[in-house]
């Protein structure tokens, strides 16, 4: 984005990139406040989750224990207000969310 600074030179501002570890980090922050239906966007994970599942009555105890194991399983368990935009940028190379999905997926 170029703007004009009160010299009237350009100044060129990038928006910030988040990291997989900044979104690791977001979800620890935010385990506390998730509140009502949550969403799992990692990869189908046989007798644990489904991707894509939406969980209204907490998470089932398999979930829980393999989030515990597997922190990047926590940052891709999100709320329903983010689900769109973390879909979205799992089919984004590059994004916070499409790593941890391939770390996940690689095991």
């Amino acid at each position: 984005i170029d703007t004009k600074a009160d010299t009237g030179a350009a100044v060129k501002t990038t928006a910030p990139v988040q990291t997989a570890a900044a979104a690791q980090k977001e979800a620890k922050g935010h385990a506390k406040k998730k509140a009502g239906p949550l969403v799992y966007c990692g990869p189908t994970v046989k007798g644990v989750a489904k991707q894509f599942t939406a969980y209204t009555n907490g998470l089932p105890a398999a979930l829980e224990k393999y989030m515990k194991e597997h922190p990047a399983a926590k940052a891709l368990t999100v709320t329903m207000d983010r689900f769109a935009a973390v879909r979205a940028n799992l089919r984004k190379a590059g994004t916070a969310e499409a790593i941890l999905y391939e770390k996940l997926r690689k095991g």
